[in-house]
Formats: structure tokens, C-alpha cells, sequence
């Protein structure tokens, strides 16, 4: 089993995403993707940070993404 859970950075203040089980790693992928696309789409983020780990507690993805400054 995997869980993914996150946070929104966004102009607002920060949103924590719910934590979302899977039984695959295509799951969680698929929700990784999603939450990546959603995000650089949305020009109210300023960033996301994604974590998913197994049911050992063990991390099997980290990730933080930063909008650049000069994007628009």
C-alpha cells in the first residue's frame, strides 16, 4: 500500500492535500502527475510539495516544486 499526501502552496496560504491510499505505484503516480499538472497550471500556486511513502513508513517519493519568480 502506498499513501500520498502533500501541500498546495498557494498566493492564499497553504493548503494540505488529504492523505490518499494505493495499491499500485501507477496509483500514486497517477496522482503525482495529476497534482504537478494542476498545479504549474494554476497561476495561484507558488509551489508544491508531494510526499508518498509505503506501509512500512518507508519514503518512496519526495518531491518540491517552486514557481520561478518571473513566471507568469
Amino acid at each position: 500500500m502506498y499513501y500520498f499526501t502533500g501541500i498546495q502552496h498557494t498566493k492564499s496560504g497553504d493548503v494540505a492535500i488529504p492523505v490518499l491510499g494505493y495499491d499500485t505505484v501507477d496509483g500514486y503516480k497517477q496522482k503525482y502527475h495529476h497534482e504537478m499538472d494542476y498545479a504549474m497550471s494554476n497561476a495561484d500556486f507558488l509551489g508544491l510539495t508531494i510526499l508518498v511513502f509505503d506501509n512500512t513508513g518507508s519514503i518512496v517519493l519526495s518531491d518540491n516544486w517552486v514557481r520561478e519568480a518571473n513566471e507568469q
